[in-house]
């Protein structure tokens, strides 16, 4: 009976059909299954997996790497060195090959083809790693067994090896061209921007303090997608290839790097992640840093959370929210991840010299979760409102998609090293994002009541059971629609998931 439970999981994931009509129970499950996802707006796939786009990117760069060291390995005017050679025969385990073995591997005085077509391939797929970072390879990469570890170091550091790359690395750079990307994201930065400011007006009463946040987030800029770090490696394109969004608050500037771009776009995800960065500029920790005129100040050296301008920090910290860890909560506690979920509390608690900034302290990234949930709803209920239910599923999930990988998608596992800033990935999804009443009606979840072991943290009612007023019974007139020049088109009823 087991395996055909798991069986009708499988199948009800892959057709969007289930049998249980509060599709919250589902929807991280769904995030992470092979499901095409279809949002209306684009794309995104999971960590493990690859866009068209990126996959031809990569397949290209394969391609010439191979043609470039075969030129390099039977050049003439420039050949390589015989130590070099070795090096290559050494890290590849190419001298089993009929081709490459001590009596046929040179002909004239140069390496024969087949053996330089066999050292080309292993040095382009080697090489092809080192560009885009990619860890999956199985053995049929390596036909004669996988390289010591000492052999591979001598290669990547042979000057064979290091100049074809460097070479190829300065003509694939200049062909990358993300120039639509970029406007794309600036046009969700700058949509996102408007339903922060309306929802910061909506949240805080206090004017002084208002304008102080709303200027500092009106004041960052976007700086494009290029993540690349500008330094002097020349043959090393990582940097362009970065998967990740970031606020630096030394220059109050948003990036997107274009990397994150590759693995897909949907405005949900973007509305979402643009967001969380920006609320960053804002967070419990940073919201004191700054110029004075957008700098807001505690009144005590050691604040409480109630005196955080969002009243929502008690309850992210909550058992009904994430439990954001807080490192100063159980300083004596020998074993302070007892009665934690999923591990959210580290090991060895300790001060921090400013407040909230501990680089423990789970609340600032929960803060910024919650954020982009909050503008998250708006956009979908005022941007998107002839999207299908499934639409709107499906653009949930492709929020948290990148986060999924195979083993263990998006469970306990999946936090990386214990008392790191972010909450269990599974908890900041069904806690703060499905949490939302707008978004879990939107998506067609049941409304939490106050038997549910999960909490809305609402700003309006700080840690109060979970009966809340979405969107709709605030009026659409309180949060007007961003404006935008994307057209909206009917998607259709509204479908199962």
């Amino acid at each position: 009976m087991r395996y055909v439970n798991i069986f009708i999981l499988i199948f009800s994931l892959s057709s969007k059909v289930f049998a249980n009509p509060d599709a919250c129970e589902m929807i991280p499950e769904y995030t992470c299954s092979d499901a095409t996802l279809n949002d209306g707006t684009g794309q995104v796939v999971r960590q493990d997996s690859r866009v068209p786009q990126q996959q031809k990117i990569i397949d290209d760069s394969l391609t010439s790497l191979v043609s470039q060291y075969q030129r390099a390995l039977t050049s003439t005017d420039n050949p390589p060195s015989n130590n070099d050679i070795n090096i290559a025969l050494s890290a590849s385990g190419a001298t089993l090959a009929p081709a490459c073995s001590e009596d046929q591997r040179f002909r004239n005085g140069r390496l024969n083809f087949g053996c330089a077509r066999i050292l080309a391939l292993f040095l382009a797929r080697r090489a092809n790693d080192d560009i885009f970072r990619d860890e999956k390879q199985d053995d049929t990469a390596y036909p004669f067994g996988r390289p010591g570890l000492e052999d591979l170091n001598l290669m990547v550091n042979s000057s064979l090896y290091k100049q074809v790359l460097s070479e190829h690395n300065k003509v694939l750079n200049s062909q990358l061209d993300f120039t639509q990307t970029s406007k794309r994201v600036e046009g969700v930065f700058k949509k996102s921007l408007v339903y922060m400011n309306q929802f910061i007006d909506s949240s805080i009463t206090d004017r002084a303090t208002r304008d102080k946040i709303k200027n500092k987030i009106n004041s960052i800029r976007f700086e494009g997608v290029d993540c690349s770090s500008g330094g002097n490696e020349t043959y090393s394109l990582d940097s362009s290839f970065v998967s990740n969004a970031f606020y630096e608050p030394t220059t109050n500037a948003f990036k997107y790097c274009n990397g994150l771009a590759l693995q897909g776009l949907s405005d949900y995800h973007l509305t979402h992640i643009i967001t969380h960065e920006l609320a960053h500029s804002i967070d419990p920790c940073r919201i004191t840093q700054g110029p004075s005129i957008s700098r807001f100040s505690y009144a005590s050296n050691t604040p409480q959370v109630n005196e955080y301008p969002f009243q929502v920090l008690q309850c992210l910290r909550s058992e009904g929210s994430v439990q954001a860890f807080d490192p100063k909560a159980l300083p004596n506690d020998p074993n302070p991840t007892t009665g934690q979920r999923r591990s959210n509390r580290m090991t060895e608690p300790q001060e921090s010299k400013e407040p909230f900034c501990h680089s423990t302290d789970q609340i600032n990234e929960s803060f910024c979760d919650w954020m982009g949930s909050e503008v998250l709803a708006r956009y979908m209920q005022f941007d998107r409102p002839n999207a299908t239910r499934q639409q709107h599923i499906d653009g949930i999930a492709s929020i948290w998609r990148p986060m999924c990988n195979d083993a263990d998608g998006l469970g306990p596992s999946m936090l990386g090293s214990v008392g790191g800033p972010h909450p269990a990935r599974r908890d900041r999804l069904e806690r703060i994002t499905l949490a939302q009443p707008t978004i879990r009606r939107l998506v067609g979840c049941s409304p939490l009541t106050p038997e549910d072991d999960i909490t809305y943290c609402d700003y309006n009612r700080p840690h109060t059971p979970p009966s809340t007023p979405d969107l709709d019974e605030v009026g659409e007139s309180a949060y007007p629609p961003a404006k935008t020049n994307q057209k909206q088109t009917p998607q259709g009823d509204e479908g199962a998931l």
